[in-house]
């Protein structure tokens, strides 16, 4: 010990000197040997440690200054440390002082500390022995969590404090609560997989056990059912009212579980991650399922949900088995997740106390095809039903509102929305290709983007009185008509003229539309949203008669078969990535006296020629004989039914037709073999 003395007492005087230089109030840290501490007021709290590892002593006193303590962190993740023996003095070890010593295990605490802080030696997954003190009080949140090797616990009578799953997801086989016990944490000793019994020592003011089973005193509460307990089935105690927070959670032996009368209410995640739990008889006097509560059996297949329950918490029955759910009218609240990835689930009645379908409740519900809702239901929330493989649907005159995603990827054939629908999330219904029509009710007035985006749909109806959206030809279209929402993509006929007026076709207005092989887009039109022509496999032709300011991404992705763009105006002036990316070669045809189409050509690479639009007459050139026949060629916009007329008196003339085409290109060439016989012949093209 002399060895250590003197060098203990030389930093004590370099210490006391380098105290004098700093501010009032503030002393620096000390180094002796492998330790550094702090010593305010004479007393030593060690910080940190520089040693080498394998076993480590704490002494009782350092630098000629008591040990009261080892401070927050001091030996956090040090995993050389194979063993520690702490002196008698030291009161507490602070918060993480030795978390996640991989390479701990051995533990000997002295009678003298009182207090173990949060984390104080969590993850020490080698620990094995664990001696604690005779005056240890407080063990703190997470005090030894993740001690996976710790299989002996001998709590001393001293203990009156176990904080939140201080033990969680150690080996302990078995555990003896003192009698001075008066608190214990949340899952104190949950996911202890091998925890076959609790025992509460006699005469504990605060709990009970019964066959291992840890109970408050008053046996109304399951506090802890333990993780490794043999028992396949178990009767829950007559006069239990509450299954706390993960009771049975990750009990792997249990397969039924028998609930009394007497319960009314079950914690979050009373039951997760059961995987054996095929039963669980619910009782009438039940009134509350909790977050998560039977989340991740996934050998549950049935459950009852009583009629006096009033709510169901998020994710309660998410990852099982279950093939039929049936909300009461009692229940008023159900959480998001609520089914969520429910694979079995086939049917779900939803009660009419329901006012709200909450996100995701049913979502991925792979084979969920018949869901009844109740008058009384006014949302449905966000991906509410996503996934879900619906035929059919009534939707209640109550509903207000449906959001975003939420019969995504159904196989609804129709919707009808009922005149109480006031708002539509995006891509609501989208994502199914069956849904053939959509009847828009009066009360519709906010619609999120690609509502009814679905391969499948064939007319959009809209009610007379709805004062927002209007359907001319099973189009939908704002009232005010600026906006094209939505071409159906699967609506009869091959051309398409955009309404006069219309200034923007919105994002993906007009995609998956597969009978589409021209569209006629007016001079009204500035704006072409984001993927409104994509994955059009037929469309062949598009003309464009005014000046586009922006052209969105991708706009015409993916249209293959597109041989030409006809535009009447000005080159576009904002034209985002891929926006013509049609995946084949076209030609951009433009009117020759419009501006801005050399520099468009050149930056984008296309082919370009000039034409004449439609509505303006046809234009006649190149007049030559044609194999020796009088002809020229006709220019006029692609598609366009043209005749061709001849008089010999301009002063009274009577017009002959000759020939009527209707050029795909927006080019042909006549000729007239009669034209020798005419001393002088007039010629015209017009339209019809």
């Amino acid at each position: 010990m002399k060895s250590q003395r003197t060098p203990h007492r030389t930093v004590r005087v370099l210490l006391t000197l380098a105290a004098l230089a700093l501010p009032q109030g503030r002393l620096a840290a000390a180094q002796s040997g492998d330790f550094t501490y702090t010593h305010p007021g004479g007393e030593a709290t060690i910080t940190g440690y520089s040693g080498s590892g394998g076993p480590v002593y704490i002494p009782s006193s350092i630098g000629g200054f008591p040990v009261v303590g080892i401070g927050e962190g001091a030996f956090e993740g040090i995993s050389s440390i194979t063993s520690l023996i702490v002196s008698n003095g030291p009161a507490s070890i602070g918060t993480g002082a030795f978390n996640g010593c991989a390479g701990l295990t051995n533990v000997i605490l002295p009678d003298s500390v009182t207090s173990l802080g949060g984390g104080a030696f969590g993850g020490c997954y080698s620990l094995t022995g664990l001696t604690l003190g005779s005056g240890l009080a407080n063990i703190g949140d997470y005090a030894f969590e993740a001690c996976s090797a710790l299989t002996n616990l001998a709590l001393p009578a001293s203990v009156t404090s176990i904080g939140d799953e201080a033990f969680d997801g150690t080996g302990i086989t078995n555990v003896v609560i003192p009698a001075g016990v008066a608190s214990i944490g949340t899952n104190a000793f949950g996911d202890c997989g091998m925890l076959a019994g609790v025992t509460v020592a006699l005469g504990n003011r605060a709990y009970a056990s019964s066959s291992g089973v840890l109970f408050d005193k008053a046996m109304t509460t399951l506090i802890q059912y333990p993780t490794g307990k043999p028992d396949a089935s178990y009767a829950v105690p007559a006069g239990v009212k509450d299954i706390a927070y993960q009771a049975f959670s990750g009990c792997s032996n249990l397969v039924s579980v028998t609930l009394p009368n007497s319960l009314t209410n079950i914690e979050d995640a009373a039951f997760s991650e059961c995987p054996a739990l095929v039963s669980v008889t619910l009782p009438d006097s039940l009134a509350n399922i909790g977050d998560v509560a039977f989340s991740d059996c996934p050998a549950l297949a049935s459950i009852n949900i009583p009629g006096h329950v009033s709510a169901i918490g998020i994710g309660a029955f998410e990852g099982t088995a279950i093939t039929n759910i049936v909300i009461p009218d009692s229940v008023a609240s159900i959480g998001n997740d609520l089914c969520v990835g429910c694979v079995s689930l086939t049917n779900a009645v939803i009660g009419a106390g329901v006012a709200s379908i909450a996100e995701a409740a049913f979502g991925s519900c792979t084979r969920l095809a018949s869901v009844s809702l109740s008058a009384g239901l006014t949302n449905i929330a966000d991906t509410a039903f996503n996934d879900c493989p619906l035929a059919s649907l009534t939707i209640p005159d109550t509903v207000l509102s449906i959001g975003d995603n939420a019969f995504d990827g159904s196989k609804l054939v129709s919707v009808s929305l009922p005149d109480s629908v006031k708002s539509v999330g995006s891509t609501a219904f989208a994502g199914n290709p069956l849904l053939s029509s959509v009847s828009i009710g009066s009360g519709l007035t906010n619609l999120g983007s690609n509502a009814f985006l679905s391969a499948g749909v064939s007319n959009i109806s809209v009610s007379a009185a709805n004062p927002r959206f209007i359907a001319p030809g099973g189009v939908l279209i704002d009232k005010v008509q600026e906006v094209l929402l939505q071409y159906p993509a699967r609506r009869p006929g091959a051309t398409y003229t955009v309404p006069d007026g219309i200034t923007e076709l919105a994002q993906w207005s007009f995609s998956y539309a597969s009978n589409l092989t021209s569209v006629t887009i007016p001079a009204s039109v500035t704006s072409i949203g984001e993927w409104a022509f994509e994955l059009c496999w037929r469309l062949t032709n598009v003309t464009i008669l005014g000046d586009l300011a922006s052209v969105g991404l991708y706009a015409f992705g993916s249209c293959p078969n597109v041989a030409g763009f006809y535009f009447a105006g000005d080159a576009p002036t904002n034209v985002n990535t891929g926006a013509f990316d049609t995946g084949s070669s076209f030609t951009v045809y433009y009117v020759s006296s419009t501006l801005g189409w050399t520099q468009f050509l050149r930056l984008n690479g296309f082919i370009g020629a000039t034409w004449t639009p439609s509505g303006q007459a046809p234009l006649i050139s190149g007049f030559a004989p044609q194999n020796k026949v009088f002809g020229f060629t006709v220019a006029v916009a692609p598609n366009t039914t043209v005749v061709v007329e001849a008089c010999t008196n301009l002063s009274s003339p009577v017009w002959t037709a000759l020939a009527t085409n209707a050029p795909s290109s927006g080019t042909f060439s006549f000729s007239d073999p009669d034209w020798k016989n005419f001393r002088g012949r007039f010629y015209r093209a017009r339209l019809p």
